[in-house]
C-alpha cells in the first residue's frame, strides 16, 4: 500500500480531507518522522498551516508593558503616570500560523491568540516605556516561546535585536534551551521593543536519536 507524504495542508486537502485539525506533514526531507501539524480553513481553497503550542498559553507570550513611570530617568519605582503606554498589550498563543515553505512562524497572525489588554502584540516581540534606567530590575516588557512537545525548535542562527533606542533599551535574561524549543528574554529600557533579527523566527524540525535527545534535521 503506498503511503502518502503529505507536505502541507493543501496536499492533505486533494485526497479528500476537507475538515479542520491536526495531520501529520514531512516538512523536511532530512527527518524520516512527520510533524503534527493543525490545519485550518480546509473548507476553503487555501487552509492554513498552524502549530498546536502543546506547553500551553501560560509559557507562549508576549507583553509589552502598560505602565510608565512619572519620572522615568530616576530608577525603577515610584509614581506611574495616569495614562498607560499606547503600544502596550498582552497576548496569549495557543497556535502560532506557519509558512509551511520557509518555515517561518507568521508573527502578527491572531487566529488562536488572546490579548488581555491593549493591542496584539505579536509572537516573540517584548517591551516597555516605563523607565530609562539602565538597572535589569527596570525591564518590564517579556516573551517566551516554548515549542516544546512539536518536534520543532527555533533555527541557531535566528537572534533577537533591539528597536527604536538601542541606546537605552536592552535585553535581560536572555535564555535560550539546549535544544532550540524554548526561548525567553526580557526587554525594556524606555520606549521601544526587542524582535527578532530578521523580522521571522525561523523552525526547525527536530530528529529522535538514542537516549531522548535530540539534533536539528537540517544540521
Amino acid at each position: 500500500m503506498l503511503r502518502v507524504k503529505f507536505r502541507s495542508c493543501a496536499e492533505v486537502k486533494t485526497f479528500g480531507y476537507f475538515s479542520d485539525g491536526h495531520y501529520l506533514l514531512h516538512v523536511s526531507d532530512g527527518c524520516k518522522d512527520p510533524t503534527r501539524i493543525y490545519c485550518h480553513n480546509m473548507a476553503y481553497n487555501t487552509p492554513q498551516e498552524f502549530i498546536t503550542l502543546e506547553s500551553g498559553t501560560e509559557n507562549n507570550f508576549a507583553i509589552v508593558y502598560a505602565q510608565r513611570l512619572q519620572y522615568p530617568s530616576g530608577g525603577c519605582s515610584g509614581a506611574v503616570q495616569s495614562t498607560l503606554y499606547k503600544d502596550r498589550g498582552t497576548t496569549y498563543f495557543s497556535k502560532v500560523r506557519l509558512d509551511i515553505t520557509t518555515m517561518k512562524i507568521l508573527s502578527n497572525v491572531f487566529t488562536f491568540a488572546q490579548t488581555q489588554e491593549g493591542k496584539d502584540i505579536s509572537y516573540g516581540k517584548a517591551g516597555d516605556c516605563y523607565s530609562s534606567s539602565n538597572s535589569s530590575e527596570c525591564r518590564k516588557g517579556q516573551f517566551k516561546v516554548d515549542l516544546r512537545g512539536t518536534r520543532l525548535h527555533v533555527r541557531d542562527d535566528v537572534t533577537w535585536k533591539v528597536f527604536v533606542y538601542p541606546t537605552s533599551l536592552t535585553m535581560q535574561d536572555y535564555q535560550k534551551s539546549r535544544d532550540g524549543a524554548v526561548v525567553f528574554a526580557k526587554c525594556g529600557g524606555w520606549c521601544g521593543t526587542c524582535e527578532p533579527s530578521g523580522g521571522f523566527i525561523i523552525l526547525e524540525p527536530l530528529c529522535s536519536i538514542p537516549a531522548g535527545r535530540y539534533k536539528s534535521c537540517l544540521s
